[in-house]
């Protein structure tokens, strides 16, 4: 597992790498990137991002390298629960155990940040990998996924972590 794993808060130093990424047709179509892909759209979603008390940003590190970004959307202050997001854009950096690193301190800052309890995350039924490294890490199939995610090119599964 990747040692020198850092999340940063994501900020606009962010948005250029960021953007090579959902450029790309393979990683839209792996991670069910919707909608038109423009720079100003890009800049909006990463001023919302910003600027929304629901949502928290991170940009995944190997070492010097910005290699993906994860974080919280819908983050509930009264029910303590949050969506969690994570990818790793950097093709090198997949499939060498950094996203089971980024999916524990994101957990670990989502409980010491925000008090979360619970986390849920949805996940294309047919993605193995995705499943796996959410069950080795506490989450369990829970409930039907969100509206937002219905009308995508696969079944979604919703899978819920609960703070022990």
């Amino acid at each position: 597992m990747p040692k020198d794993t850092v999340l940063k808060p994501i900020t606009k130093d962010h948005m250029t790498k960021t953007y090579e990424w959902i450029s790309d047709p393979e990683f839209r179509k792996a991670f069910m990137v919707r909608g038109e892909n423009s720079w100003e759209r890009h800049v909006d979603y990463f001023d919302n991002l910003l600027r929304d008390d629901t949502q928290q940003g991170y940009a995944i590190f190997l070492g010097d390298l910005h290699v993906g970004n994860c974080g919280f959307k819908y983050i509930n202050n009264l029910e303590k629960s949050a969506e969690l997001w994570i990818y790793i854009g950097s093709v090198d950096a997949r499939g060498i155990g950094l996203g089971k690193h980024a999916l524990s301190m994101l957990l670990k800052n989502g409980i010491n940040c925000f008090s979360l309890t619970s986390v849920y995350v949805h996940v294309a039924e047919n993605n193995e990998s995705a499943k796996s490294l959410y069950k080795s890490n506490g989450f369990f199939e829970h409930g039907t996924c969100s509206e937002e995610w219905k009308d995508r090119d696969a079944n979604m599964l919703r899978m819920l972590w609960r703070a022990q």
